[in-house]
């Protein structure tokens, strides 16, 4: 039996469970860089190792060393038709990884090969967390309690993620917009969508060329200046859907100084992949820029100004300096419809 879950931290209490089986963490972050549908070839590997390599300061080497290496005991355990069982959380930066696996396993059954039971267990809430974010925050002898809800993952889920998957990494993002009007087949395939609803917010809105991460963090910048993890901190609390992680944010950051919308002071760069020991955070400030404050009023647009930085989102590039590009109108609020136009 394989477990495969979110990461190291789940996994290292997954092991102290004593269930059955091996235990892979599966080390990916699809909510950045370039996202293919046959994500798991040669190529499609470089190009992530290449993006996170000039981005997030992640050797080249290193990501396709990881990628391959567990792409290679997932492989072994399918060709084994070992039952393999998932264990996620609700967030996109879990549901993407999920959707990119039920796709592979899609994949692995229409073409005739071999592929064992799949079982999930996907959680969004546990009793007594009130503010409920990941298995990591829960004991082994929490994720016990959680062993005898695994669900069988039946045909009709792994078809109905496998879409998600081609229309997460497809160029074009009325796909997913179409694809979150099926009815999920089970209620644990509700998160996915509730999850893929979100990444469509993450687009350049129709108002102002902002995403919903880049309007939270201006918004809070209102207030005054802010120590980067206190806004990391918030923009948590104001997306746990998103699932987005300390390195991913500081790029939000990054782009944002780029194109003018705030200033970060401090002597050095932001906490990056080799940093070593937790950082001080009293070395940053972030502060709003004036241009910052004419994108909250919607008197300047991202893109029709040509300050959008490089980004892609799923399979959608967004080019540096593109004056136009896909954006989300009325997905502004949480819960909101978002519909997809080229402008």
């Amino acid at each position: 039996m394989l477990h495969i879950t979110n990461g190291d931290m789940a996994a290292n209490l997954l092991r102290q469970c004593g269930l059955d089986g091996d235990v892979l963490p599966w080390r990916e972050m699809w909510i950045d860089g370039p996202a293919r549908i046959q994500w798991d070839a040669a190529e499609a590997v470089e190009e992530r190792a290449v993006y996170f390599e000039q981005t997030l300061g992640i050797p080249k080497e290193t990501f396709q060393r990881i990628s391959m290496d567990q792409l290679a005991r997932l492989t072994a355990a399918a060709d084994a038709e070992e039952p393999v069982v998932l264990w996620f959380e609700y967030d996109l930066f879990d549901q993407t990884m999920l959707a990119s696996l039920l796709n592979w396993f899609h994949r692995r059954k229409t073409a005739g090969a071999p592929v064992g039971r799949l079982e999930w267990i996907v959680v969004s809430s546990y009793s007594g967390h009130d503010d409920f974010r990941g298995l990591g925050e829960l004991s082994p002898e929490q994720l016990q309690t959680l062993w005898p809800q695994r669900a069988v993952v039946g045909n009709a889920d792994i078809a109905f993620a496998a879409e998600a998957w081609q229309c997460f990494a497809s160029i074009d993002p009325q796909l997913l917009e179409k694809w979150l009007v099926k009815r999920a087949p089970s209620e644990t395939a509700q998160m996915m969508a509730q999850a893929m609803r979100f990444h469509l917010r993450r687009f350049p809105s129709i108002r102002n060329g902002l995403g919903a991460v880049e309007r939270e963090t201006l918004s809070l910048l209102c207030h005054g200046p802010a120590r980067p993890d206190e806004l990391f901190r918030r923009i948590g609390d104001a997306f746990p859907i998103y699932g987005l992680g300390d390195l991913s944010y500081w790029s939000y950051l990054k782009r944002m100084e780029s194109a003018g919308m705030l200033v970060i002071q401090g002597d050095q760069p932001l906490p990056g992949f080799k940093s070593v020991g937790p950082p001080d955070f009293d070395m940053w400030l972030v502060i709003l820029a004036a241009y910052g404050t004419r994108l909250l009023a919607g008197q300047s647009d991202l893109l029709r100004d040509g300050r959008h930085a490089e980004r892609w989102l799923g399979g959608v590039r967004i080019d540096s300096g593109a004056t136009k590009a896909w954006r989300c109108a009325g997905g502004d609020r949480e819960g909101g419809g978002a519909s997809m136009i080229f402008m």
